[in-house]
């Protein structure tokens, strides 16, 4: 309803409304389902950003960066789709809990894997619709760097922005962002 308000209060305006990716979350179908009951459906364009927090923030900034310099709909759209292709996203669950209660792992796994004290990293399908195993290391340090290797091995590199969405445990942020300044000479790094 929020939604369906908000695209009401701007009526004689294009929209884009760029969502967290769909199947991580209902802000896709919802978003489909306001332009749908909007009055000039056609001036709405919804696009699923096929990832999450700070990639998605980076896809709405962007946006809004380009409207500001009179790009238009389309083109803000196009720039949009072509960076959603190259964005990449990774998890670090706190425990093994939340991967069994997912389903993605059984509870003979998750026990295992909490007894031996791995760092399980998940990262997006390549869909964008589910998280799937990446990895599982010893260490925080070495899920980080196992992330960073494959980053550097698809050819991100300081030209790139890095985001670090915490979940309200800023220390392991903290000491995240310390083991990428590391690895990645001037990165661009946001903790969000």
């Amino acid at each position: 309803g929020g939604v369906v308000e908000l695209q009401n209060k701007y009526e004689d305006d294009e929209i884009i409304n760029i969502s967290m990716a769909d199947g991580l979350s209902g802000t896709y179908n919802s978003a489909c389902m306001a332009k749908n009951m909007d009055r000039n459906p056609d001036r709405i364009e919804v696009i699923n950003s096929k990832t999450l927090c700070g990639p998605h923030r980076y896809l709405v900034d962007l946006a809004v960066k380009l409207a500001e310099d009179g790009l238009s709909k389309s083109e803000i759209i196009n720039e949009v789709n072509k960076l959603i292709e190259t964005s990449k996203s990774f998890l670090i669950p706190k425990d093994f809990d939340f991967l069994v209660r997912g389903g993605r792992i059984s509870s003979l796994a998750g026990k295992v894997g909490s007894m031996i004290s791995l760092v399980p990293v998940m990262t997006l399908s390549n869909d964008g619709k589910s998280m799937m195993k990446f990895t599982a290391k010893r260490t925080y340090k070495k899920a980080i760097k196992k992330i960073i290797d494959h980053l550097s091995e698809a050819g991100v590199n300081s030209e790139y922005k890095f985001y670090i969405s915490h979940g309200c445990n800023i220390d392991l942020a903290k000491e995240a962002e310390n083991i990428i300044r590391e690895l990645v000479e001037n990165v661009d790094l946001e903790i969000k």
